[in-house]
């Protein structure tokens, strides 16, 4: 998904699945890869990287402490998720332990953290308060671990990362579905392996349920 995204679509469809009983989460998971190619999520307004993650996606606040060690806001590290408040047209990555010297000083209150100062993200003061889209991407293991909470909620797919899932699926990659919806019309959960890409310009809006 390319930066900048959120203005670049003219029309947005909702695909709404229910899972059966016991595979959601197993099913969420399977579309790691498109998350990992980035997503559109909308928040009700600003808040903080943490109240956003923990309150609003539902990330249990040991999973953030835990097991995402590198967060990017507009490109720059994060460590103080209490201060750094997001709003909508940010640009959100997360990420597990990078390897090598560049992941350790860019994970999040290293004590070398001082050595990137000059690009760490610090609030400016000026952030759109209203509801509206961002962009998000989740990197190595995040984007499996966390897929349930963020599919849930519901999350917006570009062509890219829809065929990064479902050009070639797995055998049986659909079983899992009992019901499907596209913008509210039931569609028959085996028509899904004959369900089109979104086209160029139009964002799909998945929620597994």
């Amino acid at each position: 998904m390319d930066r900048k995204k959120s203005g670049k679509y003219t029309r947005e469809e909702a695909l709404a699945l229910v899972a059966r009983t016991g595979m959601s989460d197993g099913f969420a998971r399977a579309w790691a890869l498109a998350l990992h190619d980035g997503f559109l999520l909308r928040i009700p307004g600003v808040m903080s990287l943490r109240d956003m993650l923990t309150e609003y996606v539902g990330l249990d606040n040991a999973y953030l402490e835990e097991r995402i060690k590198a967060i990017f806001l507009d490109g720059k590290p994060v460590d103080d998720i209490d201060a750094a408040p997001v709003a909508c047209g940010n640009e959100l990555s997360l990420s597990g332990a990078m390897p090598g010297v560049a992941g350790i000083t860019m994970g999040r209150n290293n004590p070398i953290a001082v050595y990137r100062e000059g690009i760490t993200f610090h609030c400016g003061g000026d952030c759109d308060e209203g509801a509206g889209l961002i962009s998000v991407w989740l990197f190595n293991f995040i984007a499996k671990e966390a897929a349930p909470e963020f599919l849930a909620l519901g999350v917006g797919l570009d062509q890219r990362a829809w065929q990064r899932v479902c050009a070639d699926p797995a055998p049986g990659f659909w079983e899992p579905v009992a019901r499907a919806t596209l913008d509210g019309r039931e569609i028959a959960p085996g028509d899904l392996t004959s369900l089109p890409a979104p086209a160029p310009g139009t964002l799909r809006w998945l929620v597994i349920s």
